[in-house]
This record gives structure tokens, C-alpha cells and sequence, in this order.
């Protein structure tokens, strides 16, 4: 059997609900938004704005092509630097940092 999705109530946001009957209702915490879903309160649908609608593929011109630009060659000679060592700690730092004389 699965598990239950552990709540966060510090992280709960207030959503509105609607009432069986059509009525909007926004519940003021965890607390009160559970029992109105257990008494027949349902979450109300999210507006979609309608300025948000994908453009028409028609009414986009289509971006003009370029001839694609050459790289310049990268010379053989050059060779990437190496890559620099991790520095570690003194033994003598490490001594004293150990409680251990020199």
C-alpha cells in the first residue's frame, strides 16, 4: 500500500473553491479549505486568459537563413593549460590542528 503525501501547512496557498450550490468561497486556512472539501466544496477552474493562445504558425514569417559562418582553425600548437592541483594542507598544519606537537 503507498504512502501519503506528507503536508507542508507553512507551505499552503489559498485557493479558491466553489460552493455545490455555484457559489465562490476562498478558504482562509488548511484547516477550514479541508473540511469545506470534505463537505462537497469542490476547487474552482483556473481562468486561462485568452491573449496567452499560441500565434497562428500562418501569420509567423519564417525567419530568413544565413549561410552559417566558419569557425577559425585552431592552431595544433596551442595545447590547453593543465589543470591546476589541489592544494592540501601542511603536515604541520594538520599536526597542530590534531592536538599533535611538530
Amino acid at each position: 500500500m503507498g504512502q501519503m503525501k506528507t503536508i507542508r501547512k507553512a507551505d499552503w496557498v489559498a485557493r479558491p473553491l466553489l460552493a455545490p450550490d455555484g457559489r465562490s468561497y476562498t478558504p482562509g486556512s488548511f484547516r477550514e479549505e479541508r473540511e469545506l472539501l470534505s463537505s462537497g466544496y469542490g476547487f474552482a477552474p483556473v481562468d486561462q486568459p485568452a491573449d496567452t493562445a499560441a500565434p497562428d504558425a500562418a501569420a509567423v514569417p519564417a525567419p530568413e537563413l544565413e549561410a552559417p559562418v566558419a569557425d577559425a582553425p585552431v592552431p595544433d600548437d596551442e595545447t590547453p593549460a593543465p589543470a591546476p592541483t589541489p592544494q592540501t594542507t601542511s603536515k604541520a598544519k594538520a599536526a597542530r590542528s590534531n592536538g599533535e606537537s611538530k
